[in-house]
């Protein structure tokens, strides 16, 4: 069994979801919301909504995730 983190933009993550559970051996995907945040010039930034998708997968199945993604 191994740990997978997929770090995703916001925009997809319904699309994303939806594939990942229609792969089986996958449960338990877990979403944290969370900010990208790149420092700029004077004191801006520029942040980007992104989301971290955890889940555990079989071994077996990892060629399956990466030719879905």
């Amino acid at each position: 069994m191994l740990k997978i983190e997929i770090i995703t933009d916001r925009d997809i993550l319904h699309y994303v979801l939806e594939k990942l559970s229609s792969i089986e051996g996958i449960e338990d995907i877990t979403v944290i919301p969370s900010e990208n945040i790149k420092p700029k010039k004077d004191k801006m930034f520029d942040t980007t909504n992104t989301a971290n998708i955890e889940f555990i997968v079989d071994k077996s199945k990892i060629d399956n995730i990466l030719h879905l993604l």
